[in-house]
């Protein structure tokens, strides 16, 4: 009996051990992979004391992966697009829409989700014929659709294409290495319903919370 209960102690002894270092090998692989990301967009020689720095440590993953491994962007590049973008947007701000907006930019518009949708191609140079073609296109959904957007709700995007997507790819953010700036490239204006509106503004894993 002693036997048998000690057989039971020693297998329970070293199953523990062997659960607590693949925890602790799980631990060190994503440190390392945390690290080799980091790398990836702080090249060697790259000052590691700054703002920006401590910012992408806390979010260089996202729900569909990582910014800095999947996309080679900065997470602080990042929100500084989005902030600019929303003020642009909102406030009309022509500063913030000339920083973040890569000109020229080309719109695409359709008047539906549809294979026969009617559709045009509008090129925009500056800031003022931005906001003529916001005023123009925009509709309240899609403006309340660049309101609710923040660095938990936007869709990150690998391949040929890669970058970051507001909602259903109306509107799409890219880094351009050498500088990280994140600025936008591309818009895609389609008809918004509030159905839409929720699922955008809503961040993974928060449906029905």
């Amino acid at each position: 009996m002693e036997s048998g209960g000690s057989g039971r102690w020693f297998r329970r002894i070293v199953g523990s051990a062997v659960v607590s270092g693949i925890v602790a090998l799980t631990s060190a692989a994503a440190h390392s992979a945390e690290k080799r990301c980091l790398d990836e967009i702080y090249p060697a020689g790259t000052p590691r004391n700054t703002a920006d720095f401590k910012f992408d440590q806390s979010f260089s993953g996202d729900a569909e992966g990582s910014y800095s491994c999947l996309l080679g962007l900065r997470p602080s590049e990042l929100r500084k697009a989005l902030d600019k973008f929303r003020a642009g947007v909102l406030y009309h701000d022509p500063a913030a829409i000339n920083t973040v907006v890569r000109f020229p930019i080309q719109a695409g518009v359709s008047d539906s989700l549809g294979t026969a949708a009617r559709s045009a191609r509008i090129t925009i140079r500056n800031a003022s014929e931005w906001f003529a073609f916001q005023e123009k296109y925009f509709s309240k959904t899609q403006t309340a659709l660049v309101a609710c957007t923040y660095m938990g709700n936007v869709t990150s995007v690998g391949g040929r294409s890669q970058g970051v997507m507001i909602g259903f790819g109306a509107f799409w953010f890219q880094s351009y290495v050498g500088s990280w700036t994140v600025k936008l490239t591309a818009v895609n204006l389609f008809p918004v319903d509030a159905t839409m509106l929720a699922k955008s503004c809503t961040p993974p894993g928060a449906e029905g919370n």
